[in-house]
């Protein structure tokens, strides 16, 4: 059986991180939110004795194709946990920016995860899905559902959000790569380690924003505590924001651990024009 699904990417509205748990992780509070841009998952299955998967991935952006690729990882994993042991091809068609703070990889788990409980006739419920894709990574439960939502603790604890408004963006790719622990210990060095909770934006601004559907409040909240100690490590990141600013932007915020910088224009004809000046494989997409 085949089936095709979308793997949209997110962008952060709002990243702070708050503290640290028990067990000596970082805790948050994100405002995740799903985006026009996406990666195609093609995925063919078959029962068989013994599970297999293989993988060809296609486009601008190359990721490995064996257990160091989430998906695959995903589809093993749903194998084993729904005891049904198939051959899997996965084409992959690569558009989001890899190691972009965009999560690519989480976003083809989360497709993955789905393309294997429709092969499979649902076998596994919605709330053990979940559960699967929170051992996958802490973006993995976002992508898997999308749209607008609250994410806290180390991202799997999720409250639906009423969903933004339509915000024509830029989405800006950097060449430069900051690995999620580099991006943390950069932050322990600022925060002193996180060792007392403490908020550092403004989230009932934005919670606010969002519930009254009003665009430019939700605009004006945006907040990434990851950009102060990152941006300045990333020139290339540095340039594009300056460049979306002076082509028109209406705030530019780095997402995730970055350093690719989402920009908002005031409509989708002024955003298309930037993405166009700016090239270097910026695009032109929107909230969803």
């Amino acid at each position: 059986m085949k089936v095709f699904e979308r793997a949209y990417a997110k962008i952060n509205l709002y990243l702070d991180v708050t503290g640290r748990d028990g067990e000596g992780y970082h805790t948050l509070r994100s405002v995740m939110q799903t985006v026009g841009l996406y990666d195609a998952v093609t995925l063919d299955a078959a029962p068989a004795a013994e599970p297999s998967i293989s993988m060809t991935v296609r486009g601008p952006y190359r990721v490995p194709v064996g257990e160091g690729n989430l998906a695959y990882r995903a589809a093993m994993l749903y194998m084993r946990e729904a005891a049904a042991p198939m051959r899997v091809r996965i084409t992959l068609d690569k558009h989001i920016p890899v190691a972009a703070g965009l999560g690519g990889g989480s976003a083809d788990a989360a497709a993955v995860l789905r393309a294997m409980r429709r092969v499979t006739g649902n076998r596994l419920g919605m709330s053990r899905l979940l559960e699967l894709a929170a051992m996958l990574g802490s973006d993995v439960p976002f992508c898997l559902l999308g749209h607008t939502r609250l994410c806290e603790g180390r991202g799997e604890r999720m409250q639906v959000l009423t969903p933004c408004r339509t915000l024509p963006i830029v989405i800006a790719p950097s060449p430069e790569r900051v690995s999620t622990p580099t991006a943390y210990a950069a932050l322990d060095g600022a925060f002193g380690g996180f060792s007392e909770p403490c908020e550092h934006g403004d989230l009932r601004a934005m919670l606010t924003s969002l519930a009254a559907c009003d665009g430019p409040g939700t605009v004006a909240a945006l907040y990434n505590i990851f950009e102060d100690v990152i941006l300045p490590t990333c020139p290339i990141a540095r340039e594009n924001r300056d460049r979306l600013m002076a082509l028109g932007a209406r705030r530019t915020l780095m997402s995730g651990s970055g350093p690719t910088v989402i920009a908002v224009f005031e409509s989708d004809g002024a955003a298309e024009a930037a993405a166009r000046a700016l090239g270097n494989r910026a695009v032109a997409t929107k909230t969803l």
